[in-house]
């Protein structure tokens, strides 16, 4: 907030950021808010403990107000955000990120952390990133995935993983369960993949038949889930996460993580216009 404080909004209300102009577009991370405006210039808010915001951590660890965070960017990108990293995708294909690198999430091919943003790639074929806890997924244009990052083995799986190709050290990272540059996730189960959300220990794909593919599971899936076209939202209520999808007659569906599986059931058309209110 513009007078430095930190309180919390059980309603709506108007703020006033006179550094913003014209705002575009509006990014949320799990403890952090990302602005874009006309011009492309970029401001972040709120925890930069762990220099994702891409504002020197030692200059801010917690801003209270949008700061125009530096950087050399090219015009048009979207920003992914996690709970402890940051990345941008050009519309070129560059892609730059920051914040925590102590698994190699950064995909770098190291371990140290960035406090502001730096090139990853120049001309990648990236279409989405989704950064999780300590592991980071991009899904390219061929459908398929590339994964960094610590705890892939443990927690989605041998088979999620596969076997990997053009991997020097696969045997000795795939003992300690850690990656600092992308590998290829060769799995059948995530061929061919259309779009992709995760956050904290959750990975959902959808995927071009109009199959859902979850990490963990999915389980308790409807009788009369049929091919799904698109995500609607994704939203995170406390510790939970619930991903909102519909399908090619209207219908939506919620996936919810319970325990280590993730459950679908269908909810009424009415409930989606809310759901899409609050989002937005």
């Amino acid at each position: 907030l513009t007078d430095g404080k930190v309180r919390q909004f059980s309603s709506f209300d108007i703020i006033d950021f006179p550094q913003l102009n014209r705002i575009v577009s509006i990014t949320c991370g799990t403890q952090s808010a990302f602005f874009i405006d006309e011009e492309w210039n970029l401001y972040g808010a709120g925890n930069n403990e762990s220099g994702n915001l891409g504002i020197e951590a030692r200059k801010a660890s917690k801003n209270v107000e949008p700061t125009k965070i530096p950087h050399q960017f090219s015009t048009k990108f979207k920003i992914f955000p996690g709970a402890k990293s940051t990345f941008i995708l050009e519309d070129s294909g560059a892609i730059w990120c920051c914040g925590k690198n102590r698994h190699g999430e950064l995909a770098l091919g190291d371990q140290i952390r960035r406090d502001s943003f730096v090139l990853q790639a120049k001309n990648s074929t990236v279409n989405s990133i989704a950064c999780c806890d300590t592991c980071t997924f991009f899904l390219m244009g061929d459908g398929c995935l590339l994964c960094s990052g610590k705890g892939l083995k443990a927690r989605f799986s041998e088979e999620f993983i596969g076997m990997t190709s053009g991997f020097n050290s696969y045997a000795e990272s795939r003992k300690a369960d850690t990656w600092t540059s992308p590998f290829h996730v060769s799995s059948e189960i995530v061929k061919d993949v259309k779009q992709m959300l995760g956050t904290r220990e959750v990975l959902i794909c959808l995927k071009n038949d109009g199959t859902v593919v979850g990490f963990p599971p999915l389980y308790e899936t409807p009788s009369s889930l049929s091919p799904m076209v698109s995500f609607v939202a994704m939203k995170c209520i406390l510790d939970e996460t619930v991903f909102l999808m519909k399908d090619a007659t209207g219908n939506a569906y919620e996936f919810l993580l319970q325990g280590q599986y993730l459950s679908a059931r269908q909810i009424p058309k009415i409930s989606l216009s809310l759901i899409r209110g609050k989002s937005a």
